[in-house]
């Protein structure tokens, strides 16, 4: 007698679908959890020139190179940068200036 063994290849596969499904689940979990652990953000600073002095604000959004700002008498944007954020400390990425 020939037993009807249809049913072992669709088994087969639920059980590769379902390995593949919590294998992808466990990497992304694992990436979110090293991104989360490195407890470090980025704050994007602008530098304004107001002639003799130099100030620094928080980024705002239409914010570019060479704008005019009301923040001082004539003043102008001249560098937009990230200040990376670690638990307690910072660190400045390079400033870019304006061509």
């Amino acid at each position: 007698m020939a037993e009807d063994v249809t049913w072992i290849q669709p088994l087969l596969l639920m059980i590769a679908l379902g390995t593949v499904i919590m294998l992808t689940l466990k990497q992304a979990r694992d990436l979110k959890k090293l991104q989360e652990g490195t407890g470090s953000k980025e704050r994007i600073i602008t530098l304004i020139d107001c002639g003799e002095d130099r100030k620094e604000r928080d980024f705002k959004e239409g914010d570019y190179i060479g704008k005019q700002v009301d923040e001082c008498l004539n003043g102008v944007i001249v560098g937009i940068y990230a200040v990376k954020e670690e638990k307690g400390k910072t660190k400045a990425k390079p400033r870019r200036a304006a061509p």
